[in-house]
């Protein structure tokens, strides 16, 4: 028998796009009522712009994942520039979500691309 697992991602981008405020902690209720894991992916710009939702996050048992720091389409960045907006999300959800110095392999769950682009980087 086959073994069906379903993963709820969520991108959590920086407050300048189209919002509700509260609606990021109004989900984070229903997933801990429900007692539902999801994966959060988060921008790095977000992490610093909400601090107390992201340590929240933090302390849940849910995975964060990379969705970079701009938000940036990447071919317009070049090598170096798609590395340093990778870094530097990462870095911030390191530091401000999981208050590490580095991403933790165990809760860090990859990279979502921008633009839900699907080519190479």
């Amino acid at each position: 028998m086959t073994s069906w697992r379903v993963a709820l991602t969520f991108d959590l981008e920086h407050p300048d796009r189209p919002h509700r405020p509260g609606n990021t902690d109004r989900l984070l209720d229903a997933l801990d009522l429900a007692d539902v894991p999801a994966t959060l992916f988060l921008q790095g710009r977000w992490v610093e712009s909400q601090p107390v939702t992201a340590a929240r996050i933090g302390t849940s048992r849910h995975l964060v994942g990379n969705h970079s720091h701009y938000h940036v389409r990447f071919p317009l960045l070049g090598d170096a520039g798609i590395a340093t907006d990778l870094q530097d999300g990462g870095r911030a959800i390191a530091l401000k979500v999981l208050r590490m110095d580095r991403l933790d392999a165990e809760r860090e769950r990859g990279l979502r691309r921008e633009y839900a682009t699907l080519s190479r980087l």
